[in-house]
This record gives structure tokens, C-alpha cells and sequence, in this order.
């Protein structure tokens, strides 16, 4: 395949990014729902840490799992469009944690981290889907 290191850096790069925002994301809206729950405002209570789980979470991470480990397997076979698959797993990863933890508006936050890291996959995947098939 020509220009393999250049298209395992350029995912790699981009993965990495999006996990940086992501985690700054994630960190903004831990900490912001602990400044809500110190604070003594009327709307304190709506957005807060809690763990929450239950059979909708769990059908979730079983079937993440099942993807990831599909994913794991067929890894080089689908070579360039591997990381951008592995975004995408991430998304709803990312999203997944933050239903767990987040309640109220800090949920927002997952969505946004979800919408962010799927669309970055998909735009990945269609543009060297049109490279290499022009």
C-alpha cells in the first residue's frame, strides 16, 4: 500500500487530539457539576456526579465489547480505516461513561464527545474512501 506511514500518522494524530479534547471536555464537565453542587443556587441539584447503572448501560458495554473485539481481530485487515473505526468505538465509549457518571446537563457533554468523535471517524473514513478509490 503506498504512503502507509502517512496514513498511520495522520490517524494516530488525530486519534490523539481527539482524546486530548475529549478529555478536556470530560474534566470541564466533572468539575463543573462539582462547583454546581457546592454552590447554593436554585438549580444546583439538577446537574451532578452519580453513578448510574443499569441494563440499558450494561446491553451497551456488552455490545461495545463485542464490536471491539471484532475490531481487534480484523486490525490490520482493515487497514486505513482501522483508527477511524476505533474513534468511532471511542464515541460511544465516551458516551457511555458519561451516562454512567453524569447526570442532568453534564450528559451534554458525552453527546457532544460522542457527535465529535463519530463525526471525525466518518469524515476520516469517506475522504480515504474518495482517495483511494478516485
Amino acid at each position: 500500500m503506498r504512503n502507509k506511514e502517512r496514513f498511520q500518522k495522520i490517524n494516530w494524530i488525530v486519534f490523539g487530539a481527539l482524546l486530548f479534547v475529549g478529555l478536556l471536555l470530560l474534566s470541564e464537565g466533572f468539575d463543573g457539576t462539582r462547583k454546581l453542587v457546592d454552590s447554593q443556587s436554585f438549580d444546583a441539584g439538577q446537574s451532578r456526579l452519580e453513578f448510574r447503572w443499569d441494563s440499558s448501560q450494561t446491553a451497551l458495554a456488552a455490545v461495545l465489547l463485542f464490536f471491539s473485539v471484532i475490531l481487534a481481530i480484523v486490525w490490520k485487515r482493515v487497514f486505513p480505516f482501522n483508527v477511524p473505526l476505533a474513534m468511532i468505538l471511542s464515541g460511544f465509549f465516551y458516551a457511555l461513561f458519561t451516562m454512567a457518571y453524569l447526570t442532568g446537563w453534564g450528559g451534554i457533554i458525552g453527546f457532544i464527545g460522542f457527535v465529535l468523535f463519530v463525526s471525525v471517524g466518518v469524515i476520516m473514513i469517506l475522504s480515504y474512501t474518495v482517495y483511494f478509490f478516485r
